[in-house]
């Protein structure tokens, strides 16, 4: 089986809550998926709709706990790893941080470092979309419309929030929070309160996981990148300093990492 990973682009109005909405289908049975997926601290709120054999969660025993079939995963500030007896697809919406706020109207740091169903995040008021192994055009439609239906865009402070996270975004998590807010005419402890409240993190630690997402994605584009380039480029001045934030944070070192990458770029050769 052949591995399927796309993603597809929000309209206009989904556009300032939704990164993309995306499918994947993979056969976890076989190289070189048999370890799982790891899902790194990425700044984003993922909503999953699977089918075919559910996830697991694999835990720190060893052990895999089974995850419901459609379920909404939190800001983690730890990777994690989910585990499949076989093929497992699924469709997904991939939230901004404060992107999901708008449809739940409470804070967000209740969703941290957890993952919940469907049902016990919306209730039963909210029908959810199904989709299943339908055709992804049917299958992303139905996205679309569930979350241009759930989203208060009208949501107070949204916007400013919105324009605080994506100056963090667009410059790549290497920004002074105070420059920020500054710019924006805004008074600091306000913003920092309603971005705890809408994203459920500090815009500090906020900031962070974005460089250190971005200098993930550089290993993985181009894995014999020069460490120390790549360290002075995600803010830091020492190794040392660089290496113990990335681990913190990923559980593996940039080195480490790199290596998986040619690992899993020799099994696809």
């Amino acid at each position: 089986m052949i591995m399927i990973y796309k993603e597809y682009a929000p309209g206009e109005k989904l556009a300032p809550f939704v990164k993309c909405f995306w499918r994947l289908e993979h056969d976890y049975s076989k190289p070189p998926m048999q370890n799982g997926e790891h899902l790194w601290p990425d700044g984003f709120y993922e909503l999953l709709f699977t089918y075919g054999h559910p996830y697991g969660l694999k835990n720190a025993d060893g052990t895999s706990t089974q995850l419901p079939q459609d379920f909404l995963i939190g800001l983690y500030d730890r990777a994690l790893r989910l585990d499949s007896p076989g093929v497992t697809g699924l469709y997904g919406i991939r939230f901004f941080a404060w992107g999901i706020y708008p449809a739940l109207k409470r804070s967000m740091t209740y969703f941290n470092n957890t993952i919940f169903s469907f049902k016990e995040v919306f209730g039963e008021r909210i029908v959810q979309p199904k989709c299943g192994s339908k055709n992804q055009e049917t299958a992303i439609t139905e996205l679309e419309k569930f979350a241009l239906r759930v989203i208060d865009n009208k949501t107070e402070n949204i916007d400013i929030i919105r324009q605080f996270g994506q100056s963090i975004e667009e410059a790549g998590g290497n920004v002074r929070i105070a420059d920020t807010v500054q710019r924006l005419h805004q008074s600091p402890r306000k913003i920092q309160r309603i971005f705890l409240e809408y994203t459920g993190i500090s815009a500090k630690h906020y900031a962070k996981i974005v460089r250190f997402r971005e200098a993930k994605r550089s290993i993985e584009k181009n894995p014999n990148i020069n460490m120390a380039e790549l360290t002075y480029s995600s803010g830091y001045s020492d190794q040392p300093h660089f290496i113990r934030n990335f681990k913190q944070l990923y559980g593996i070192t940039p080195s480490s990492h790199r290596k998986r990458v040619l690992e899993l770029m020799s099994t696809k050769a």
